[in-house]
């Protein structure tokens, strides 16, 4: 995961459970984390609608 192309953290995705680890450093600018949380975010939400779709016509 990156903010402004810096390593922000990192996402480990499996089948039941989602990981969120940030680099100690991040927590310093609380601008960049946001960003990063709202990334985060808007990359699951497209991943889960990406499924749901897939699902929905039995793949």
């Amino acid at each position: 995961m990156t903010v402004d192309n810096e390593p922000f953290g990192e996402l480990q995705l499996s089948s039941k459970k989602l990981n969120v680890i940030f680099m100690q450093d991040s927590f310093n600018d609380v601008h960049a984390f946001r960003k990063a949380i709202e990334n985060c975010y808007d990359r699951l939400r497209k991943k889960r609608a990406k499924v749901l779709l897939r699902e929905s016509k039995g793949g």
